[in-house]
């Protein structure tokens, strides 16, 4: 039997699904679910745009704050209501075009999968790499016993490679 050869197989394996499990586990969020973060962010700049203003003219007509003032503070202070820059556009040029000037680059994200089935999908991995590792582990033992050396991979799972010997079907 040649050791060797089926062993690289299987860390070819294993690395794709270490480097999927990766991809997975980084982008916390699918192309999908960014859009639909993006249109609930800029309903909340809406909202906030909408109370900033009612307030600033509500200020204005008793003689307080100027209208559309922009305060910088440095240091301690307190601040009157002031509109972000988020809710100063979507009053300025309205939500729907800051909505769509974002989702029009939302291309440039991922694909990725929904949280249900990226939980899913990293649970399957999991198990897949507990049975590869197993394996590869299995056969890197019988290499030892047919007088073979094959190095062990630098990340390999110490659980994996100190379980107790068992037979794989």
């Amino acid at each position: 039997m040649n050791y060797a050869d089926e062993i690289k197989n299987l860390r070819e394996r294993i690395a794709a699904r270490q480097s999927e499990h990766r991809e997975l586990t980084e982008q916390v969020r699918s192309r999908a679910e960014v859009g639909e973060y993006v249109g609930r962010v800029v309903t909340r700049l809406e909202d906030g745009a909408t109370l900033a203003t009612r307030r600033a003219l509500q200020a204005l007509a008793y003689g307080y704050a100027p209208l559309m003032e922009a305060n910088v503070v440095e240091g301690a202070g307190i601040v009157p209501s002031v509109a972000e820059l988020g809710e100063m556009l979507t009053l300025m040029v309205g939500a729907e075009h800051v909505k769509s000037a974002l989702l029009k680059h939302l291309d440039s994200v991922p694909e990725g999968l929904p949280a249900a089935q990226r939980a899913a999908r990293l649970a399957q991995i999991t198990a897949e790499l507990e049975e590869l590792e197993a394996r590869e582990e299995d056969l890197i033992c019988q290499a030892e016993d047919a007088r073979e050396f094959v190095l062990r991979r630098a990340d390999a799972r110490p659980e994996i490679v100190l379980a107790l010997p068992r037979k794989l079907g």
